[in-house]
């Protein structure tokens, strides 16, 4: 793959493309274009996962100058967009208050928007993309987590579209290192994990999402800072065309590991790193 001198690997993300007739694991290999066409040839992926698939990336600036990558396809999955028109209050004089604002638009920001939503709080979502994640850094979801999707009204088509297991093992080369069975609780119409790409799970929650009323969405919208006061808390929104302010009572910061909220209000990301090498279950 090294003698391909057109493209260059700059990331890499293990992830699935899971659907109920065909389980098809795959390494997908982010590829990066130099001569920036952002596409990722047949052959070209080909010699890096044994594959004959295609990944397509939007080469392209953001609105800081930097250039990204956007999928567009991976697998049998093909990237949506979201639209993103100025929302409301933009030109607005005065901040108009929200009284929850989630930033982030991941599986958690998502989940806590649609069942605050449901719950007759009006919520407004921020993310700074308008698609759903790049790969998939989560590709299983447990009993539990089916059940709270199956209140918020979304657990269905999951359900449909990935692969039920409950036994699992860890290799290390050609030795099984450990095995376990996770076993199955007869009060739940859900099996114990259920395998499904990221993409997939937050495509299906943005479905949901767009049913409910008092759930606004805002894409391409990205938090750039956010201030506390005795009232509430303040927040500064860039958008590709400039940047507004508003107001919320309060604030779900989903917007990751490095999340911008938290930064912005000093507060400490705390874990562990794992020192121990990969392991594929």
């Amino acid at each position: 793959f090294k003698q391909k001198t057109a493209y260059e690997i700059v990331d890499c993300d293990w992830s699935s493309d899971v659907c109920s007739s065909d389980l098809n694991w795959r390494s997908i290999l982010w590829i990066h274009a130099r001569d920036g066409r952002g596409i990722l040839t047949r052959d070209a992926r080909a010699l890096a996962t044994k594959d004959t698939g295609t990944v397509g990336l939007d080469d392209e600036l953001d609105d800081r100058g930097a250039r990204s990558r956007r999928p567009v396809r991976l697998g049998n999955f093909t990237y949506p967009r979201y639209e993103c028109p100025p929302a409301p209050q933009q030109n607005a004089a005065t901040p108009r208050r929200h009284p929850v604002v989630v930033v982030g638009a991941g599986m958690v920001g998502l989940t806590a928007a649609v069942d605050l939503a449901r719950k007759g709080i009006p919520t407004l979502l921020l993310d700074d993309n308008d698609t759903v994640s790049a790969g998939s850094r989560s590709i299983a979801q447990a009993r539990r987590t089916m059940e709270i999707w199956s209140r918020l009204g979304c657990a269905e088509p999951m359900r449909e579209k990935g692969i039920s297991w409950s036994r699992g093992h860890t290799h290390h080369d050609t030795e099984t290192v450990v095995s376990f069975t996770i076993y199955p609780e007869g009060s739940s119409r859900f099996p114990s994990i259920t395998s499904l790409a990221q993409y997939y799970v937050e495509h299906f929650l943005v479905e949901r999402a767009r049913q409910i009323p008092l759930l606004e969405m805002r894409w391409l919208h990205r938090v750039t800072d956010v201030r506390q006061h005795p009232h509430g808390l303040e927040l500064t929104v860039a958008t590709a065309e400039d940047e507004y302010r508003i107001e919320a009572d309060w604030i779900v910061a989903a917007d990751g590991a490095k999340s911008s909220v938290r930064s912005a209000l000093g507060l400490e990301f705390r874990g562990d790193a794992a020192r121990t090498p990969p392991t594929v279950r």
